[in-house]
């Protein structure tokens, strides 16, 4: 029987996905998507504000620098993070949804400058720690292939919202934690904006130059905010 992720639709998540449909739908949008340095800032603000996440300092005039091929003060490895988050964006037109191989070639770009094992699934056992306290063990490493190639298959095949699927997506990727900084992929270069259609709603889970959650910036748009409430709720 096709692998299919436990999930509840809820009203709540149906007013989001209205929400989201609607602020689409706004001139704001067109505008960005027509602005091809709308597009670049808002990469700029992406690429900086998810490598802080994993503790990269370098900020927006620093990212902005790298981004033109300019030297920029910082330690070896935080700039070759941006190098590689760099690289995953200009790959993303020549990726396929749903491609198993486009996948870790988009983690090979991002960090082979940076991690020993890059390009491939994690070999061993994988927990998240909040303090001392052990809040996630992820799937053994021999099962992880096998879990994500399940999940692309339905990725694929379903016929949920895309909001729906691309959160979905998101929660089972991060349970399964694949790879070393792994998640950085769809958060920074679109990987979780894979599906059937590459004029999904909002390009929430299809990669694509003209994705409007990039050249609005998803973590400053109301389509971003409701993005985030809505992941929330799976």
């Amino acid at each position: 029987m096709p692998y299919a992720p436990p999930y509840t639709i809820t009203p709540k998540i149906l007013s989001l996905v209205a929400q989201i449909s609607e602020a689409l739908t706004g001139g704001d949008l067109v505008v960005a998507q027509a602005s091809p340095q709308l597009r670049r800032q808002n990469r700029i603000k992406s690429i900086t504000g998810t490598l802080a996440i994993e503790g990269n300092t370098l900020n927006l005039n620093q990212v902005a620098r790298i981004v033109d091929g300019k030297a920029v003060r910082g330690t070896q490895k935080e700039i070759a993070e941006v190098r590689g988050a760099i690289k995953a964006y200009e790959a993303l037109a020549h990726y396929q949804p749903h491609r198993l191989k486009d996948l870790l070639d988009a983690h090979k770009k991002m960090t082979e400058e940076i991690l020993p094992d890059t390009g491939c699934f994690r070999q061993g056992n994988v927990g998240i720690h909040a303090g001392k306290q052990v809040i996630h063990v992820g799937p053994q490493a021999d099962c992880v292939q096998f879990l994500v190639r399940d999940l692309l298959r339905w990725l694929k095949q379903t016929d949920a919202h895309p909001l729906i699927s691309s959160c979905v997506f998101h929660y089972e990727f991060e349970f399964i934690h694949p790879a070393r900084r792994l998640w950085l992929i769809y958060t920074s270069s679109g990987f979780q904006r894979f599906s059937r259609s590459r004029r999904a709603i909002a390009g929430l889970v299809t990669p694509s130059q003209n994705n409007p959650t990039q050249s609005l910036g998803i973590s400053e748009s109301p389509v971003g905010l409701a993005f985030k409430h809505a992941s929330a709720l799976l």
